[in-house]
């Protein structure tokens, strides 16, 4: 896919999960973050402007207003919406798919409650880091069997609320659970795949 075709359903797919209060800075924001995510597959902020500017001095104004809006504009928000989209479409059909992952900063020290994380990537040496939580729709009786995000949360076993990595795993089910209902107004059982195993919920 060329740039424009992909900047075109970047635009598409934002449009989707923006929410109503988004101004046009912040509308900006998440496509040129969107767009620079897919064509340089890093979170790297020099990087991500290199990708979506045109010489550099464009380059030097792209980096400035990115790192001015990571501090001003918060993706939280359109990350729920984007989760709650996608979660109305799941049915008792689909299998909830919950998996732990990292991001492993081996050089940082000072981060903000940094703790130590085995590398999956790396012979699961032990490193600087946070974990990941994730979790994916999948109907395995469609012929299309593309996994659908439902939620992805970043933690720290440092964080001071933090108890364990199962605890963890019980709200993220619990919120995926209510929300479910909740959509479809009545109580009902998902299928959920945690540690090899498929589980009712």
């Amino acid at each position: 896919m060329d740039r424009v075709a992909l900047y075109k359903s970047v635009l598409h797919f934002a449009n989707k999960i923006s929410l109503k209060n988004n101004s046009k800075p912040e509308f900006k924001f998440l496509c040129e973050c969107l767009f620079g995510l897919l064509v340089c597959c890093t979170l790297v902020i020099t990087k991500i402007a290199r990708v979506i500017s045109s010489d550099k001095k464009a380059f030097k104004a792209a980096y400035k207003r990115l790192e001015r809006n990571l501090n001003q504009y918060s993706l939280l928000e359109i990350q729920k919406k984007a989760s709650w989209k996608n979660l109305k479409t799941v049915s008792k059909e689909d299998i909830i798919a919950i998996d732990l992952g990292d991001i492993t900063k081996p050089y940082s020290e000072k981060m903000e409650n940094i703790s130590k994380v085995v590398d999956g990537s790396d012979g699961h040496k032990i490193k600087n880091g946070y974990w990941l939580l994730g979790g994916v729709a999948i109907n395995i009786t469609s012929q299309k069997k593309t996994p659908l995000p439902i939620e992805l949360e970043i933690f720290s076993s440092s964080e001071i609320n933090f108890s364990s990595e199962n605890g963890k795993i019980k709200c993220l089910l619990e919120k995926i659970f209510i929300l479910w209902n909740k959509k479809h107004l009545r109580t009902g059982q998902l299928s959920l795949w945690i540690e090899g195993q498929i589980v009712k919920y």
